[in-house]
């Protein structure tokens, strides 16, 4: 995602719109509070096989589990209708 909407926050979080960041995997609790330190509130994790329920709640962040399977096959690159 490279568009004038997305601006790169950290090597690890993008922008996505004013209340929108997107990132990668949440490392460990470390990672976690410098994502409370940065003003995140809330995390959704899309990932089906791992939780970080935990470490919201040391670091009193929101928490939503989406559960989404990965079949790990690549994706193409078209835009979706929201770009």
């Amino acid at each position: 995602m490279s568009d004038e909407r997305t601006q790169r926050v950290r090597n690890d979080l993008s922008r996505v719109t004013d209340w929108l960041l997107l990132g990668r995997e949440i490392a460990n609790g470390e990672h976690m509070a410098r994502l409370a330190a940065y003003g995140v509130t809330t995390i959704i994790n899309a990932a089906c096989e791992v939780s970080d329920r935990t470490l919201c709640e040391q670091h009193r962040l929101g928490y939503y589990h989406l559960y989404w399977s990965d079949d790990q096959q690549p994706k193409s690159r078209t835009r979706c209708c929201m770009c």
